[in-house]
């Protein structure tokens, strides 16, 4: 109790009163309130830092509904009750063709594969937590999917509103982790700070995209540019690879993709500029931090170019060991379901991995995670539930890339989801708040693509900046 009286104490038991608060607010109110209240748990910051992280009193002691459990019921398990709860209130629900296919095979794959490593190997390898855990993702994308798909064909013309409360949502995210990293009360890792470890550090590429656009089209200058630097420091600061990678990438696509081709030859040397003075703010306020951002970054280097073993040698062996593993026993086309696991047989990856796996793996060597999404899915669903899932997303950036707006607001949002889309891809599956992001990216986007492809025009005039 004394905890609860301490001043880190009252905060955080502040925050999970609130947590409460929404979540029940969520259940009870008219769905289309009950769904901003949904969506500002996303503000909160969930765990998944590795124990020999540093991490501050401070992030530590935040409440939120990501971190709020009951006993044995964790966060994910209560939010995705209120997703149940929610979607049996709008009771006539409508399915997603196009995830139908990945999303059957997915559950089929898992329930045979876990029944048969099972009785092949005598038990199930693995804690069960692994197994809910693992059954849990695949239900959690199936009801976003589902719930998001269903109330966007309801309320077609409510969408704006809520794509506008995203992107706030999504600012407040980033404004958090940017506090907790200037004031040095976020997380530590290498000795310099992060902001914070949160799964789904991703949507500041959202911020930074939108921001990008609004500048490209002469909107809204002033606030564009100070967020875009923002979110650039924000990137550069979490020294997480794929938001690397998915920056560059998104970056690209999002160059190909916007309409006004001639803004690019004075927008991207904008951009470029701001890039350049939120390096500047880094060497001369955080210059020790910066030199292992540095460091950190230029492991993305030998990635483009494939050399995983030059950029991070245990990744590399976790590849060696799941995909050699599973070609030895023939379950590399059809994977291990639910609960699936390798082992180090091939190559031995030591016995430091206390940031990488939990204390059983390093004990008993059955490995339930690979830290590459590819890969991991391979694991779990095998290279026909892999291929599902790339056909799936394909298809969204293929249709995406079809549909024109005609001088209309929603041309941005295309154009943003379409940049946001390897982020999504590489990032989305990895907490349960990530892959409820995910499935509403993929109601979103094919509800948009439906839409246009029946010539029904939206009815809002105004503009997402």
């Amino acid at each position: 109790m004394g905890y609860l009286f301490s001043w880190p104490g009252k905060i955080a038991y502040i925050g999970y009163v609130i947590s409460i608060c929404l979540l029940v607010c969520s259940v009870f109110l008219p769905i289309r309130v009950a769904l901003f209240f949904l969506l500002t748990t996303f503000v909160g910051l969930d765990i998944s830092q590795g124990q020999s992280e540093l991490i501050s009193s401070v992030e530590s002691f935040i409440g939120s509904p990501w971190r709020l459990s009951v006993g044995p019921v964790t966060p994910g398990m209560l939010m995705m009750l209120v997703y149940l709860v929610i979607i049996l209130r709008i009771w006539r629900v409508k399915i997603l063709s196009e995830a139908r296919y990945f999303l059957v095979y997915a559950c089929l794959i898992g329930v045979a594969g876990f029944c048969i490593i099972t009785l092949r190997n005598g038990g199930i390898g693995v804690p069960l937590s692994v197994v809910v855990s693992d059954i849990r993702m695949i239900l959690f994308l199936m009801l976003s999917i589902t719930m998001w798909f269903t109330f966007f064909e309801e309320n077609p013309d409510d969408i704006y509103k809520y794509i506008q409360f995203i992107f706030l949502v999504f600012i407040a995210r980033l404004l958090i982790d940017a506090m907790l990293l200037f004031t040095g009360e976020g997380s530590i890792l290498s000795g310099a700070a992060r902001g914070s470890v949160d799964s789904t550090q991703w949507t500041a590429l959202v911020v930074a995209f939108f921001c990008m656009y609004n500048l490209f089209h002469n909107q809204k200058k002033c606030l564009s540019a100070i967020l875009l630097v923002l979110s650039l420091i924000m990137i550069f600061a979490y020294m997480t690879r794929m938001n690397y990678i998915s920056f560059i990438l998104g970056s690209i696509i999002f160059l190909f993709t916007i309409r006004k081709k001639r803004v690019i030859f004075w927008g991207l040397p904008v951009t470029i500029l701001l890039i350049v003075a939120g390096f500047w703010l880094f060497n001369k306020y955080m210059f020790d931090d910066f030199r292992i951002y540095v460091i950190r970054f230029r492991t993305v280097l030998p990635l483009l170019y494939l050399q995983m073993e030059t950029a991070d040698n245990f990744r590399y062996l976790e590849f060696i060991n799941c995909l050699g593993s599973m070609l030895g026993d023939g379950s590399i086309l059809t994977g291990r379901g639910f609960g699936g696991y390798y082992t180090d047989s091939i190559i031995s990856m030591g016995r430091n991995m206390v940031d990488a796996f939990p204390a059983w793996s390093e004990e008993t060597r059955h490995f339930a995670r690979v830290h590459q999404n590819i890969v991991h899915f391979i694991l779990k669903f095998g290279l026909i539930g892999t291929a599902l899932w790339i056909i799936l997303w394909l298809k969204i950036i293929i249709n995406l890339w079809k549909i024109r707006f005609s001088k209309t607001e929603w041309e941005s949002l295309r154009v943003i989801l379409l940049a946001m889309s390897p982020a999504v891809f590489f990032s989305g599956y990895w907490s349960s708040k990530g892959i409820i992001l995910t499935g509403i990216y993929i109601s979103l986007s094919a509800h948009i693509y439906l839409k246009c492809n029946k010539k029904n025009k939206f009815t809002s005039k105004q503009s997402l900046s």
